[in-house]
């Protein structure tokens, strides 16, 4: 690989790195509405009274800041295992096929959360 082919590589991986953790800690608005709705269709089956504060609320409130934080230290996690990963092995083929996994998890995140 020449200098300005493995420039050039570094820098879009650098760029479609980016844009996987933007798009990450996008999701986690996401999938915090997504595990909200979840809760309320099980509370809804079970048959419980949903008053407007009443205890299934703040259970509601208190899973939902459980849940950001979870997905908060997931995102950290992914960005720096995936960073240190493709700071390794840039342009090579396992560094583009990892770019290819996590888009298409993301996509079928976005996905998933568009239809329920």
């Amino acid at each position: 690989m020449t200098n300005f082919t493995k420039a050039a590589s570094g820098l879009l991986a650098t760029v479609l790195w980016i844009a996987a953790v933007v798009i990450a800690i996008a999701e986690i608005v996401m999938m915090r509405e997504l595990l909200m709705r979840l809760y309320t269709w099980v509370l809804v089956r079970s048959g419980a009274v949903l008053d407007v504060y009443g205890t299934e609320f703040w259970a509601g409130v208190n899973l939902r800041n459980w849940i950001v934080v979870l997905l908060a230290i997931g995102v950290l996690v992914f960005a720096v295992a995936t960073g240190e990963y493709h700071a390794r092995h840039v342009g090579t083929r396992a560094s583009w096929m990892l770019f290819a996994w996590t888009f298409l998890v993301q996509l079928l995140v976005f996905t998933i959360a568009y239809f329920v």
